[in-house]
């Protein structure tokens, strides 16, 4: 059941606004592949976190740079294994104080329960796309 991937999804986000890497954790597969794109909105290159052990080294890097960060999810698109999440990413630079508020859309696919592959979108409209979905 697919909703059951959506409240994993959501268990995960609360658990990162609340900076808890280890719970956040819980949502991936132990093999997981995460395409990640939140340190270009910081001026960096898109990363990939292979693997469960990769993924608090990256949450903790982020929060290194960025203050006051968080997700808000606005829409979830429910494709049973797979989800297209909608939202916004924002922040402030910890060193710069510049703030950030930007789009960030996530298509996530399911294995067991858990988010085995995941890759971000900063275009809503691509990330949409590669779902299969249209507008």
């Amino acid at each position: 059941m697919s909703q059951a991937n959506v409240e994993t999804f959501q268990r995960a986000v609360d658990a990162y606004n609340g900076g808890d890497f280890d719970a956040v954790l819980e949502a991936f597969d132990p093999e997981v592949e995460w395409h990640a794109v939140f340190q270009v909105m910081l001026g960096g290159t898109a990363t990939v976190c292979r693997g469960r052990e990769e993924v608090p080294d990256y949450l903790r890097e982020l929060a290194e740079d960025m203050v006051e960060l968080g997700l808000t999810l606005d829409e979830f698109r429910d494709l049973g294994e797979r989800l297209v999440v909608i939202g916004r990413f924002g922040g402030r630079g910890r060193a710069s104080g510049a703030e950030i508020d930007a789009p960030i859309s996530f298509v996530a696919d399911f294995k067991g329960g858990r988010i085995s592959r995941m890759t971000d979108y900063l275009d809503r409209d691509k990330a949409l796309e590669v779902a299969g979905l249209s507008q």
